[in-house]
Formats: C-alpha cells, structure tokens, sequence
C-alpha cells in the first residue's frame, strides 16, 4: 500500500476563488498564446528567450550563471571550457526544447518522455530510483519528506500521473490540472537527481499538450525562484495537510503573472525586430533580407564564423555586415579571448 495518494485527489476545485483565479491566469495565458501565433517565425525569434527559464530554473538548484553568460557561451567557440554550471544550464535548454520537440510530434506526455528530458539533464544519473535511501530535507538537513522507494511503486505512481495527464475526457482546468500533476511528480521524486527541473519543463509541455500554449514561452521558474520559500512551503503542506487550495491558488498566480511578463518580453522582441527591418530597409538595402533579420533575432551575439555559416556567406561578408554594423552604432562589440563577438544592446537587454 501505497504512502502516496494517487490523483486526481480528493477534493472539489470548484471552489469560488480558484475558479476566479484561473479564469484570470486563463485570460493572460490566452493573450500571450495569441501574441505568439501573431508572429511569423515565432519559433526563431523565441528561441533565445529560453535561455532566462533555463537560466532561472537552474537557479532554483543553485546552479548559479547568468543569462548572459548562456547567451555568450552558445556562440563563443573561444570558451572551451565551460563551467559546471554554464553545461548544466544550457543541457537545461536543450531538455525543454527537445521535449517540446517530442510531445508536439506524438501528442502525448508520458513517464518515458520524462526519463528522455531527465537523461538531457543528468546524464549520469538518468533514470527511474532503483536504489532505496533517497529523501527530501529541508536546508537545515531535516528529513521532510520520504518519496516511495521501490522502484516497482514508483513506477505504479508513474502510471497513474501518465493516466491523468493524458486523460482529456476529465473537466479539470487545465492550469489546475497542471499545478496537480506538478505535485504529484515532485512528491513522487522518481529519479536521483534532476526532479525539480523536469517537473517544471513538465509543467509547461503539459500546457502545450492540453492546447494551451504553442511555444514554451512561459517562465514558471521566474516566478517559482523568486517565491522559492512558499513554493516549498505549499508543497509540503499539500503532503502534511492536503492543503490543496493555497497550492493551486499559489501555481494560477505564478501563471497569470508570468504570462504578462512574457507578452511584454516578446512584444518589445518583437517591435525592435520590426525597427530593425526598417533600418535595414531604408539604409542597408543591399544587405537587408529576410534570412539575415531572422538570423540577427535568433541569438544574442554574433560572430564571423556563426554568421557565416548560418547564411551561407563567406566570412569576409559577415565579418564586413558586422563591422557596417558596429560602426554605425547598431551593434556592440566584445572580446572574448581571441573572438570578438557582436551583439545588439537593446536586444541582449530585453532577454534578460
């Protein structure tokens, strides 16, 4: 028998104050949804914006960088030796984008999805607990929490979470149904290292999944690393006291507010990149294309041999776009090591 309940639990959501709360956080996740499928390309000019939710979800682990640090490493080809932290951080991308990769293409979120994105995460440590002992202290040591340690029972509870996340005939919410299920993994714990950064990349496959959100440009861990106290708090309490309410409430708010801040992001991503074209339009028409604008919004910093090769020019053409660039005042330049590295100050600002 297990010690863990499974879901969905016990308890009516129908509550007048969740129900208000996600009607809200429904409101803005819509908008930003909206603002996304408004964008041509929108897969390219996101894609640099992950960087902040790897950036922050690491960070909830302590494994501290900056985004900047990211951004610079992805294309620096100088920086050989990346730190522990700068690897664990971008293997934090790669995961959540590769993920959202798979669900879009099979349509579902199960147990071997989530091996797949906690192998990109810890690949020495990858898998379901096979091994009994693991437990969840608290920072002073004390033992708060005992997961299930059989692997037989874990992965039962697995199950059962694969059951309810794919199953779309139930009339739970999709936000609340996201907040349950996000629970439920990290009380389960099912792997050695790397749960609370699959749970969250989880979370926001799941909103894709249920037709929510078509890019994975909400940055819950945002939210969750600036409230990081009460997050674990309203965790612990779910398991001591069933205190559903104050969890799911806590997880609708962290939607609704991270959702604006996203639509704000990408709304000044999105009109500088429309300044730039006008730029490059009215002043640089024999440079300007369609390719080269996509190609300068699809990363924070640029160099010689990335721009080169991603356009397919020769390099004395980029290094030659890049210093008109620099010298008009466009773009910046940085030295790192031997490489210099260009980058444009309102664009790097705005994914920070």
């Amino acid at each position: 028998m297990t010690s863990i309940a499974k879901i969905p639990p016990d308890f009516n959501f129908d509550d007048i104050e969740i129900l208000k709360k996600a009607i809200k956080a429904n409101t803005a996740l819509a908008e930003l949804n909206g603002l996304i499928l408004s964008l041509p390309n929108y897969e390219i000019l996101l894609q640099p914006l992950t960087i902040r939710e790897a950036v922050a979800s690491s960070e909830i682990e302590n494994i501290r960088t900056t985004t900047i640090d990211i951004l610079q490493a992805e294309i620096s080809h100088e920086i050989s030796n990346l730190s522990k932290e700068q690897k664990e951080t971008l293997n934090y991308k790669e995961a959540l984008l590769s993920g959202f990769q798979r669900i879009k293409k099979q349509e579902f979120l199960a147990t071997n999805d989530l091996v797949f994105i906690q192998e990109i995460l810890e690949p020495n440590k990858s898998g379901i607990r096979n091994q009994m002992g693991t437990v969840i202290a608290d920072g002073k040591g004390k033992v708060i929490h005992t997961p299930p340690q059989e692997e037989k029972e874990i992965r039962d509870l697995m199950k059962n979470l694969d059951d309810f996340i794919n199953n779309k005939e139930d009339e739970i919410d999709p936000l609340i149904k996201m907040a349950i299920h996000h629970y439920q993994f990290e009380t389960i714990h099912p792997f050695f290292d790397g749960n609370g950064r699959t749970g969250r990349i989880a979370m926001i496959l799941y909103l894709i999944l249920a037709g929510r959100l078509r890019y994975p440009a909400l940055f819950l861990s945002g939210y969750i690393l600036q409230n990081k106290a009460d997050y674990y708090r309203l965790l612990q309490q779910v398991r001591e006291k069933n205190s559903w309410k104050e969890w799911i409430l806590f997880i609708l708010e962290g939607v609704a507010i991270q959702s604006r801040e996203s639509s704000q992001k990408i709304l000044a991503i999105s009109h500088l990149k429309k300044h730039w074209k006008e730029i490059l339009k009215t002043n640089y028409a024999q440079i300007y294309s369609v390719e080269i604008l996509d190609y300068l919004f699809s990363q924070a910093f640029y160099t010689q041999t990335n721009m080169s090769s991603r356009l397919s020019i020769s390099r004395p053409t980029s290094i030659k776009y890049l210093e008109i660039f620099e010298k008009e005042g466009l773009m910046k330049e940085k030295r790192v090591g031997k490489e210099r590295l260009f980058y444009i100050s309102a664009f790097l600002e705005a994914l920070q």
